[in-house]
């Protein structure tokens, strides 16, 4: 089973608790320790408070008892309660922008990444050096708007993937494309405003927090053969 959560950074960084030095670990103080940018900084406290609450909600202890350290490839590493009996196998991903954190827990590998739509930003100079040549056909074959948002949306499924994989990889090799429910390998959630993936798990898996299917546009997706 899984968990995913898209928050508001602003309501998480009220919640929290300070001294943050009371419940964050001394690699995770060390990280904040080089954020220059304030907006960066809060992310970063939004992001791994609402990891701590996320992997008790799911996996049981309190929050304050998970500990979130970073690998040197800088994705996150989960480390269970003290004493927890046997050990729980959890795996946690991160994604953050404007002011929405998105955070993915689950037994097994997952990726989440979220991004806002901007629509004024020149995606279409990017195109070229993140998809694969059939997404570039599929994309420049649209108008301008719809091109750009789904930009967007190859972007985070293409994010996605990567954190649930932990292997590096050419953004351009991985090139995705709409597939019926039964194939999905990933699953997208597009709002006006951002775009969120999901890769790892299939739908009925998850427990959505903060994402009203209700209101948004969501597709399912696989990798196009190589």
């Amino acid at each position: 089973m899984g968990l995913v959560v898209l928050a508001s950074v602003d309501e998480l960084v009220r919640q929290a608790p300070g001294p943050i030095d009371s419940w964050m670990s001394e690699g995770e103080l060390h990280n904040l320790a080089g954020v220059k940018a304030a907006k960066r900084y809060r992310q970063f406290i939004a992001g791994h408070f609402l990891a701590r609450r996320s992997l008790a909600s799911l996996s049981g202890g309190r929050w304050q008892d998970w500990q979130v350290t970073n690998a040197d490839s800088g994705a996150p590493l989960v480390r269970p309660p003290a004493g927890a009996r046997p050990a729980p196998s959890v795996h946690l991903s991160l994604s953050h922008s404007g002011d929405h954190v998105a955070c993915a827990v689950a037994s097994q590998p997952i990726g989440v990444d979220v991004e806002m739509i901007n629509l004024g930003r020149d995606t279409d100079s990017m195109i070229p050096l993140c998809m694969g040549s059939r997404e570039q056909a599929l994309l420049f074959q649209r108008a301008d708007v719809a091109r750009a948002r789904a930009f967007y949306a190859h972007w985070v499924l293409k994010e996605a993937w990567l954190k649930q994989a932990h292997q590096p990889a050419s953004m351009q090799a991985i090139e995705f494309c709409p597939c019926d429910a039964e194939a999905a390998q990933a699953w997208l959630f597009e709002s006006d405003e951002w775009a969120l993936a999901l890769v790892g798990m299939p739908l009925d898996a998850v427990t959505l927090d903060g994402i009203n299917l209700s209101s948004l546009r969501a597709s399912s997706w696989a990798r196009m053969p190589v």
